[in-house]
């Protein structure tokens, strides 16, 4: 027991010493940007949080700092924001607040609030940080020049993470960066093409989001920078195939599919669009038969399947058991024991019980009961849905096929995996702001 004070004391010590520095932090780049136009520390901060902060010297995530100062940025008039209408408050906005005050409130009753690890996938998973840039995007990316800086940056980043899914591939290690992506001991699925996420699901996942404003460069830059989008786009392509992962393969096969049959200007393009990507992608399993091998040995593992089965079954049965509220937020780690049962296709001894559900919206259920996972997913739906469907001006059109894109892939993924990393969460809320946005 007085080990257990102990170390709780010290848990919330080391919180505390956490944020001070995170304030402290967030007041010096306060200073130093408040004439900078945020749109640039946005995109620095987007393009720097798929890198793990600890494995390459850094105290802190930068996103974790740097977009709480842009807000403050924009949301206090700063210099850099000046110029930029006020922001717009709609009943979508609304309704992603009471979602964000019942989780708190859900965290406070538990007792994790003040976990570092519950609070950032309180921002992260669910969505709080996720939710003021969908709040501020509009504004923050009014103009098609800082619409602009926010897709040159993310085609950049594409292109690392392209390369670096080909040189995985390849077990080039030596040539990787950053080193940690090369140890097999740290992260998972090693042997996959994970990038700095060091998660393949992850890493599918932005490499589509990243393929998808290639594609939105590729539609609006001519001449080099065009052919350069379009190549992006080809490699990440290539770079989600060699995720190995059936969720990241799904989300962005969805992503395309509904976004090509849902807008009428697409549908023209979807069957040269697939017979170029099943030709591209049958090459190259044709010419590498090591690829080919993998491919097929992934589509064909039930192993993960069965473990996925194990966990979802805990998370329904804990819903069953709390319908309403749930059993707090972050806690199914802690109370999930006693919910896992042996099934007709599984045993327990193909599941770990110490993880977290794979399933965003089962985790959500079983945490926050219907009541909170109801709120989280009406909010999601309406905030994506009046993206897609709200009419706007034509500039903003690319940016609802945007928004129904990667939408849809992230959703598909959100029910194969936590997806509490933070910057697919981040890139498909600010691209549904910005068509959202009148």
């Amino acid at each position: 027991m007085v080990a257990g004070a102990l170390f709780g004391h010290a848990t919330i010590l080391t919180n505390f010493f956490v944020a001070l520095l995170e304030f402290i932090a967030m007041i010096f780049v306060l200073r130093a940007a408040r004439r900078v136009d945020p749109v640039w520390i946005v995109s620095i901060a987007l393009v720097t949080t798929p890198l793990q902060a600890h494995e390459i010297g850094l105290p802190i995530s930068p996103h974790r700092i740097l977009i709480p100062a842009a807000l403050l940025v924009l949301i206090l008039r700063m210099p850099g924001a000046r110029i930029r209408p006020n922001l717009e408050f709609r009943p979508v906005h609304a309704l992603l607040a009471i979602g964000g005050v019942y989780v708190i409130l859900s965290a406070l009753s538990t007792g994790t609030l003040l976990k570092t690890e519950a609070f950032y996938t309180m921002t992260d998973r669910f969505g709080l940080l996720s939710f003021a840039l969908f709040f501020v995007a509009p504004v923050l990316f009014r103009t098609k020049r800082q619409q602009g800086i926010l897709i040159a940056f993310m085609v950049a980043l594409g292109a690392y993470l392209g390369i670096l899914a080909l040189l995985e591939t390849a077990h080039a290690y030596g040539l990787v960066w950053p080193r940690y992506i090369a140890n097999p001991n740290f992260g998972d699925n090693f042997g996959r093409a994970r990038g700095p996420f060091v998660e393949s699901q992850a890493n599918g996942l932005a490499m589509f989001q990243c393929a998808v404003f290639a594609g939105l460069g590729y539609a609006r830059w001519r001449g080099w920078p065009r052919l350069l989008a379009g190549g992006v786009a080809a490699l990440l392509v290539l770079g989600v195939l060699l995720t190995l992962t059936r969720g990241a393969w799904l989300g962005a096969g969805a992503g395309v599919i509904v976004t090509m049959l849902l807008f009428r200007q697409l549908r023209p393009y979807l069957l040269p669009i697939g017979l170029t990507c099943i030709i591209g992608l049958g090459g190259a399993l044709v010419v590498s038969p090591g690829l080919r091998k993998k491919v097929f040995n992934r589509a064909s593992n039930q192993a993960t399947v069965y473990a996925r089965q194990g966990s979802d079954s805990a998370a329904v049965n804990m819903l069953k058991a709390k319908p309403l509220l749930g059993f707090g937020w972050y806690s199914f780690k802690q109370k999930s024991g006693p919910y896992f049962k042996d099934g007709k296709d599984y045993s327990l001894q193909s599941v770990d019980t110490t993880k977290e559900v794979p399933n965003v919206f089962l985790s959500n259920a079983a945490e926050l009961g219907l009541l909170g996972g109801g709120l989280w997913l009406w909010g999601v739906l309406a905030a994506f849905g009046g993206a897609i469907f709200r009419r706007g001006p034509p500039e903003l059109v690319p940016w609802r096929m945007a928004a129904c894109a990667v939408g849809i892939a992230w959703l598909v993924v959100s029910a194969f995996s936590v997806t509490d990393f933070s910057f697919p969460c981040f890139v498909a809320w600010i691209v549904a702001g910005i068509a959202g946005g009148s």
